[in-house]
């Protein structure tokens, strides 16, 4: 036989080992084809789409990250599949193979992978392209769809750069295989399972660190990120580590104190193995641990920025239309007309409101100097009512101060000292006057599009207001034209026809809410779409990594199930046991992986200033089901193999 030949049949014998290791191959490859295929298409290359040469720069960069993983994950990967065929390359030592030709079935087991996976990879990439193609096309908003079609310089790109990263994996193991030696070799299968120890220091020091890692997250606001970040970390890793190097053997110790549960059915095999099998996968099982809060964390937050900054897009766009009139003569929107294209478009006018405003600052004994706006009472409470939030009450004296920006309070200190004060004072450039005033109440609340008044709003009597816009400059004075209709997700064209009409000769900023959550949405859903495939292959490799630990223990477990049927456990009870033996392995690290992703949303909720969590639990949700399906497929197979030796 062969070398070649050799290494083929080792590949087809082994199969239910590389299975899963080679589709997570085959999908790298796939994503970064497509990828390729999009930095190279024409269309982009020639600049004719708008925005593609940031996409094609942030695709560049998440190649660069799946060529790091593949790396790492493959180096990993091939590693572990030389520690499981210690006893193998012992026999073979021992029938006169030498280390060059160990070395030389190693390279075509290698190369056949890497070939095979290059290709599947690269197929499968072109036979998804068009989809891939259509759906950037439609986040980016392009009219017309990129066509499909394939460059000589992604095909190139793609073989080079997995080739080279095979060739280098290669070397690793060759380098490995040289430093076997024959007894380490013989022997590597008879080492006997040393009783489980633990600390029960260790143990409560690792719920004290991850309880402590927890608090920490769900208390981190803007205040306080950059002293908490690096701590909840440290403090939740460390934690994660004890809990699994001792926390499984402190779990069955509780356990065996409770003798009624414990010879009950086949629970004494089921918590004696699990601990074993934690123990010795204690640190493979920790790593996919934080690899599956990782990609957790990443999805969740691309998919929760996605939906909320869309949400605040809506909230920092109070109305539908907004057109802001600087100083002149003249209404820019005759508001008869207005009306007419609105119905014209099958919408209905449920607000339009005129609203005159100041532009003013605040000056106080904190030197706080910081631009604001200044309303009439009446007019802020006519806002209110067709905004449906709460009225103010009609004051002759005194102010309400209204924060636009739920986030100054975080980012400004002087702000917080000025918060504290009882009494404002209001100042208009070029006006010798100022207002002092009691500040009646405070409240959180965005009335009119911030980015045309300000972060500050202030509420003043309408004598005041009438009194102020008398002597301020013309330069200080805006008007602000706030227009709302029924049905506004599906108003594009209206937006557009209205735009049409403001008159030419007028000074005037437009501000609408369906062209803004637009742009926004463009980019963040781009970067989801994208960001997604990093996070999809993560976790096929993390399924990748508990699928082979299951199965380099496979000789193993066959021979320690086949003692069980002949000590008279029945098939049925077999099978069960593989389920919570299985279901573990795959199962826990998901789990406490889950777990950490929902605290680390907990932070992303506080800083965002928005609830998130349902968000958060749709992509953890979602993860779960998929980790499920892996676990059926990975135990259909494990089982099938564990029966075809044992059932005689």
């Amino acid at each position: 036989m062969t070398f070649r030949r050799l290494a083929f049949s080792n590949i087809r014998q082994s199969w239910h080992r590389y299975a899963a290791y080679f589709l997570s191959c085959v999908f790298s490859v796939t994503v970064f084809f497509l990828y390729s295929s999009f930095i190279y298409h024409p269309d982009i290359v020639s600049g004719k789409v708008s925005g593609g040469e940031m996409i094609s720069g942030l695709i560049v960069v998440c190649q660069f990250m799946i060529m790091m993983f593949s790396f790492f994950f493959v180096l990993y990967s091939s590693s572990a599949f030389l520690r499981s065929r210690k006893k193998e390359f012992g026999l073979f030592t021992l029938f006169g193979m030498t280390k060059w030709q160990m070395r030389r079935m190693v390279i075509y087991e290698n190369m056949i992978i890497s070939l095979l996976a290059i290709a599947s990879g690269m197929a499968a990439g072109a036979v998804t392209l068009k989809l891939f193609l259509m759906v950037l096309s439609h986040l980016l908003r392009i009219d017309t769809p990129l066509p499909f079609y394939i460059s000589l310089s992604s095909i190139q790109i793609t073989i080079i750069a997995y080739l080279l990263l095979f060739a280098l994996i290669t070397l690793f193991s060759l380098r490995k295989v040289g430093k076997l030696q024959i007894i380490q070799l013989i022997k590597a299968e008879n080492q006997t399972r040393k009783p489980p120890r633990f600390s029960w220091l260790l143990f409560i020091a690792s719920l004290v660190l991850i309880g402590s890692g927890y608090y920490m997250a769900f208390n981190t606001d803007l205040l306080n990120i950059v002293a908490n970040f690096f701590p909840t970390i440290g403090l939740t890793f460390v934690g994660t580590y004890f809990l699994y190097t001792q926390g499984s053997t402190a779990i069955v110790k509780l356990l065996s104190y409770n003798k009624r549960y414990l010879y009950t059915g086949t629970n004494l095999l089921n918590v004696t193995q699990a601990t074993y099998r934690i123990r010795d996968n204690a640190r493979v099982l920790y790593t996919i641990t934080l690899l599956s809060a990782v990609v957790l964390t990443a999805s969740a937050t691309f998919f929760v920025v996605d939906k909320g900054l869309q949400i605040k897009a809506d909230a920092f766009n109070p109305f539908q239309f907004t057109v802001m009139q600087i100083h002149g003569e003249g209404s820019p929107l005759a508001m008869n007309k207005v009306k007419d294209t609105v119905e014209s478009h099958g919408h209905q006018i449920t607000a339009a409101i005129t609203a005159n405003i100041l532009l003013a600052y605040v000056e106080d004994v904190y030197s706080f100097n910081k631009s604001a706006a200044v309303i009439g009472v009446t007019k802020y409470n006519e806002i209110a009512i067709s905004k449906q939030f709460p009225k103010v009450k009609p004051i002759t004296s005194g102010v309400y101060w209204i924060d636009q920006s739920e986030y100054i309070k975080y980012t400004d200190s002087s702000y917080r000292k000025s918060a504290a004060l009882d009494k404002v004072t209001i100042k208009v450039e070029g006006m010798s006057q100022s207002y002092t005033a009691k500040v009646i109440e405070r409240r959180e609340q965005v009335v009119m599009t911030p980015s045309y008044t300000a972060n500050l709003l202030f509420v003043v009597p309408d004598n005041v207001m009438l009194k102020l816009q008398s002597t301020a400059p013309a330069e200080e004075k805006r008007i602000i034209y706030n227009i709302d209709w029924t049905d506004g997700n599906e108003a594009l064209p209206l937006v557009q026809d209205l735009k049409k009409q403001l008159a030419a000769d007028s000074q005037h900023f437009v501000s609408n809410r369906i062209e803004d959550r637009n742009e926004l949405s463009q980019t963040t859903s781009l970067i989801f779409f994208i960001g997604i495939f990093i996070s999809l292959l993560f976790f096929i490799a993390s399924g990748s990594i508990i699928y082979f630990k299951l199965f380099s223990d496979l000789q193993e477990d066959q021979a320690y199930f086949r003692s069980l049927t002949r000590i008279g456990l029945s098939l049925s009870e077999i099978r069960r046991v593989v389920n919570v033996q299985v279901g573990l392995v795959f199962f826990l690290p998901c789990v406490v992986g889950s777990v950490h992703t929902m605290f680390a949303m907990k932070t992303l909720s506080n800083l965002l200033l928005e609830n998130i969590m349902g968000y958060a639990s749709t992509i953890v949700c979602a993860f779960i089901v998929m980790q499920f399906i892996y676990f059926l497929a990975a135990r259909r197979t494990y089982l099938k193999k564990i029966m075809q030796e044992i059932v005689i």
